[in-house]
């Protein structure tokens, strides 16, 4: 099956249903090999990487990172912080507290994460300690 870059963009980057789009399918299974291929298409459609990517909720208003942080899959949260790195995100405002439709933000979520060593939450967020406030 051979898709057009408009296919792609419209049916598979950009179509969202109930559980959001194919960026939070894959952040919320863990498929950072997937994640890196929608980054790829992404970049080579031109798609706004923030807003169709990084940016984008789900119907919970959750981001892909809310996603990861709330399986507490490090791997997929420290690929996503690299591309928002590229992408210049407000790492404050955009990534790290940004809330969902309950309230909760990402780091709320890592905190309360049972799957993820205590030695790897300080790790991580000493790591992004630098772009928290009040640091």
């Amino acid at each position: 099956m051979h898709l057009n870059k408009n296919e792609l963009k419209n049916n598979w980057l950009l179509s969202q249903d109930s559980t959001g789009n194919a960026w939070h399918l894959a952040a919320c299974r863990g498929h950072v090999t997937v994640l890196k291929k929608l980054w790829s298409w992404a970049r080579e459609m031109n798609l706004n990487l923030k807003e169709d990517l990084l940016l984008v909720r789900d119907v919970s208003e959750r981001t892909a990172w809310h996603l990861a942080a709330e399986r507490g899959d490090t791997g997929t949260l420290e690929e996503i912080f690299d591309w928002a790195k590229k992408a210049k995100l407000n790492f404050e405002v955009d990534l790290l507290l940004a809330k969902d439709g309950n309230g909760l933000t990402p780091l709320d979520f890592l905190r309360d994460c049972s799957f993820v060593s205590e030695d790897k939450k300080a790790q991580l967020l000493q790591q992004w300690k630098h772009y928290m406030p009040d640091s």
